[in-house]
């Protein structure tokens, strides 16, 4: 089998590089919504002690989602979140 004229082309596959860099554009932005972590707000630098005074108890799971917690506490995220995005702005 003489092969001399096939010719190898490489393939450019997408990698998906342009979703997580968003992404991560939109954690830059420091804007608190339903996905966002308190360790993510700890992250953009905003003190636990100011978190605490914000939600009226001690931090919970870092890992958890602020919405969730508030769910779990049956109380009202926008006035939560609206508390913590203007501290994380004062920042």
């Amino acid at each position: 089998m003489d092969i001399s004229g096939i010719q190898i082309v490489e393939s450019n596959i997408v990698t998906g590089e342009d979703s997580s860099t968003e992404e991560h554009e939109e954690s830059a932005e420091r804007i608190i919504k339903g996905r966002t972590t308190f360790k993510e707000v700890l992250d953009w630098g905003l003190p636990r002690e100011e978190i605490e005074a914000v939600i009226g108890e001690k931090l919970p799971a870092t890992d958890m989602t602020i919405r969730d917690w508030v769910a779990q506490k049956g109380l009202d995220f926008g006035s939560i979140k609206e508390a913590l995005q203007a501290k994380v702005d004062a920042i």
